[in-house]
């Protein structure tokens, strides 16, 4: 039974990557506005730094601006400061600052399609990793007689139908973030 175990830690560990995968994607700029693209944005205040949602309600009011409000408007300037920080140019007005996505061209789409393919193998890696990571365990269990021959060979088999499913996966998530740059 333990090694039933393994197959679904494995398997736990490549959802936990799959997930990463898509927050990863989620962040990147696509000419479209989206409250995830300023969720890492941090904050500095009395010598800590804090989450932006921490600080302010964040609602995207069209298709490529980014309001924020702060909740303590004392945090207006620090909050400013730190989008403008991050790379994007912040627009004061009032108690609400707001951020305006600008437009890909096509030279940066092409480049956002290759960042997002790179992205894209380097979690394939990871997957791969975990599968041989059981497959080391499952031989290690093998040679210590814990599992028979038809047993490890079952296992391998459980193993790359969960690997294959998980760089699908990628592969479709991947696949959906390039027809979203395309049709931008």
């Amino acid at each position: 039974m333990q090694n039933k175990s393994l197959l679904l830690q494995t398997e736990v560990n490549m959802q936990k990557i799959l997930t990463r995968f898509k927050d990863e994607l989620f962040s990147i700029k696509t000419g479209r506005a989206s409250t995830a693209l300023v969720n890492g944005i941090k904050v500095k205040l009395h010598d800590s730094f804090v989450p932006i949602r921490n600080l302010a309600t964040i609602n995207v009011t069209n298709i490529t601006t980014i309001e924020i409000i702060p909740w303590d408007l004392s945090y207006l300037n620090q909050i400013e400061k730190a989008i403008l920080t991050s790379g994007f140019v912040p627009l004061k007005a009032n108690k609400i600052i707001r951020i305006c996505i600008s437009k890909l061209t096509e030279e940066g789409r092409k480049e956002l399609i290759k960042k997002i393919n790179k992205i894209g193998e380097s979690f394939k890696i990871m997957i791969r990793n975990e599968r041989r990571a059981i497959l080391d365990n499952i031989k290690k269990l093998e040679k210590n007689k814990l599992v028979t021959r038809d047993e490890k060979k079952q296992y391998e088999i459980d193993t790359q139908k969960l690997t294959e499913h998980y760089i699908n996966e990628i592969n479709k998530k991947s696949n959906i973030k390039e027809k979203e740059i395309l049709t931008l």
